[in-house]
């Protein structure tokens, strides 16, 4: 059970940082005065251990010196097998990043990404826990996008410091407005997840919907999946 809060929570506070629908982070940043809003629903399983869903509303705002910031809140629930025995909490971010060279269409991109949370195990109250520093690097090459990332990650209450890292690749327009993209990303604590997502851009710029769905190679069989929409204006 404590293995999988701790991967569960990994997932979650990556993902407040993360270029939806993938946990892997993008050199993107949202220009000066654009705005965007990101719900997602997500759930995590595995054998044998309690279930655990939420929703994640983040708004984000670019407030210049090519800088974005925003603010993620989850709602969370945890089952047992047979979805009883429900159980209440919740997190919420402050996360942030900054672009360090621009991303173009031709020219590769880098930036820092960084969050602070507090969260709320069931019956308790808020109490600061995880923090996290994220550089990434995109490498535009055709129709593709190749992101890497390399960070490191603090939770206070497990008292453990983590190397984080991830590897995506997209695929622009792959089937007409449909991305399509594989991931995979870890820490030196735990093993490696595999994920796909996909991401349908209903309105250029302006509306998109997407989903993922990761499985961590060991430990648990740990499973993963989401299911969003992203606003930008």
């Amino acid at each position: 059970m404590r293995i999988f809060g701790a991967a569960c929570l990994l997932l979650t506070a990556t993902a407040a940082n993360a270029g939806r629908p993938l946990t892997t982070e993008d050199a993107g940043f949202i220009d000066k005065g654009g705005v965007e809003l990101e719900n997602y629903y997500h759930r995590q399983t595995a054998r044998g251990v309690e279930s655990l869903s939420g929703l994640h509303v983040q708004p984000s705002v670019g407030i210049g010196f090519n800088t974005q910031i925003g603010i993620g809140v989850d709602f969370l629930r945890q089952y047992n097998a047979d979805f009883e025995g429900r159980k209440s909490s919740g997190e919420y971010a402050i996360v942030g990043k900054t672009g360090l060279k621009a991303l173009t269409d031709d020219e590769y991109g880098v930036a820092v990404a960084w969050s602070v949370d507090r969260t709320r195990a069931p019956g308790e109250r808020f109490r600061y826990d995880n923090a996290a520093l994220n550089s990434a690097l995109t490498v535009p090459l055709e129709q593709w996008l190749l992101h890497a990332n390399l960070g490191w990650a603090r939770t206070r209450l497990g008292k453990q410091n983590s190397t984080t890292w991830a590897l995506a690749a997209e695929r622009i327009a792959a089937i007409g407005p449909v991305d399509l993209a594989a991931e995979s990303y870890g820490n030196d604590h735990n093993a490696a997840w595999l994920g796909v997502a996909a991401r349908w851009v209903v309105k250029e710029d302006k509306l998109f919907i997407d989903s993922s769905w990761a499985k961590q190679l060991g430990g648990e069989r740990s499973r993963a999946f989401t299911l969003g929409l992203k606003l930008a204006y």
